[in-house]
């Protein structure tokens, strides 16, 4: 794309943007769009197949390995905590009786 074709499509984006742009200006500036576009992808293509590839490596990695989620390290420290309230609990009944003293739960 050369240069006065991309100056004219700045143009005819401003226009746009203003509101400005006549029916027959919106398909020009499509077509100087479509060319720009056609341009970058030859000349800076995206790297889409890479992409896919780093995607599928990581979907294989997690299958792999299981992350462990917070909610995974929750069950797993539940029981821990359980048995300490417990513990707590009979520890409280214990100094209540010990001392004499009445808890109302």
């Amino acid at each position: 794309m050369n240069n006065k074709k991309n100056q004219r499509r700045c143009e005819l984006v401003d226009k746009e943007i203003d509101g400005t742009l006549l029916s027959e200006e919106s398909i020009e500036l499509e077509q100087l769009q479509n060319e720009m576009l056609d341009y970058r992808r030859k000349l800076a293509p995206l790297p889409l197949q890479e992409v896919r590839e780093l995607h599928q490596s990581l979907i294989k990695r997690t299958q792999k390995k299981k992350i462990e989620t917070f909610s995974d390290r929750v069950k797993k420290t539940a029981p821990i905590r359980w048995r300490w309230e417990k513990f707590k609990l009979s520890c409280t009944e214990f100094l209540a009786k010990r001392f004499n003293i009445h808890i109302d739960w």
